[in-house]
């Protein structure tokens, strides 16, 4: 059990149930309504607010073994984030949106997954 305090340290990304060579540079978004203000001509404020789908986002090792065409063509599959803290996020019938362009140097390759079913499970 993760100490009631951390905020950051290992992550462990699945997709599909199958573990991926993450770094640490993730992130994500909920899905949901977003809120924003509406102004009125009266100088009152309303409150209004659209839905947006959700992300998991980060960047993988590019070992000879990482199948890079196979990520980047995935939709429809599940993606996990499991974090430090003990959260784990879930991206259902996630689709991958990045042009994962290599960087040769570091051997880094972006990655996106969107979804309309991003949540926090604790």
């Amino acid at each position: 059990m993760a100490h009631s305090r951390r905020v950051a340290g290992i992550i462990f990304v699945k997709i599909d149930g199958e573990q991926v060579p993450a770094r640490g540079s993730f992130e994500f978004r909920l899905s949901g309504v977003q809120n924003e203000t509406v102004d009125n001509a009266d100088g009152t404020t309303g409150i209004g607010g659209a839905f947006h789908g959700g992300y998991i986002k980060g960047t993988l090792s590019n070992y000879n073994s990482t199948d890079l065409r196979k990520f980047k063509e995935a939709e429809g599959v599940t993606v996990t984030l499991e974090l430090a803290n003990d959260k784990v996020v879930i991206a259902k019938d996630a689709y991958q949106v990045d042009e994962m362009a290599v960087n040769v140097e570091t051997g880094e390759a972006p990655i996106q997954f969107d979804s309309d079913n991003v949540e926090e499970m604790r």
